[in-house]
């Protein structure tokens, strides 16, 4: 099924290149398939066309924070990312959450 949602945003970027909304539902749907590297690009270029738009900000918070969920250390840059999406809408509760996550995360590992 994810494989098959990759195809078809492939598909659709191929004919709309500029459409920031494919980018990020095509890295929303690497990231189910555990391709977070793949993900994170997509949600760069997802901000890169358009980066007044917190879903692409949400969507790279994400990447990082999996990559750093499997030892890649990549916390401070999805509080960041999250963060940079706040400022865009302070009241979305799963940046909120995130970003709360990665606070939590990257004060355990200075208090060691």
């Amino acid at each position: 099924k994810n494989e098959d949602a990759v195809k078809h945003f492939t598909e659709a970027i191929k004919e709309d290149p500029k459409n920031q909304v494919l980018y990020s539902n095509r890295s929303a749907a690497y990231a189910k398939l555990g391709q977070f590297t793949s993900a994170l690009l997509d949600a760069n270029k997802a901000i890169e066309l358009k980066p007044d738009w917190p879903r692409g900000h949400s969507r790279r918070g994400a990447a990082y924070k999996c990559l750093a969920d499997q030892g890649g250390g990549q916390y401070r840059a999805a509080l960041a990312a999250f963060e940079e999406g706040l400022k865009l809408e302070p009241t979305n509760a799963y940046m909120l959450e995130e970003a709360a996550k990665c606070r939590q995360t990257l004060e355990k590992q200075a208090n060691g």
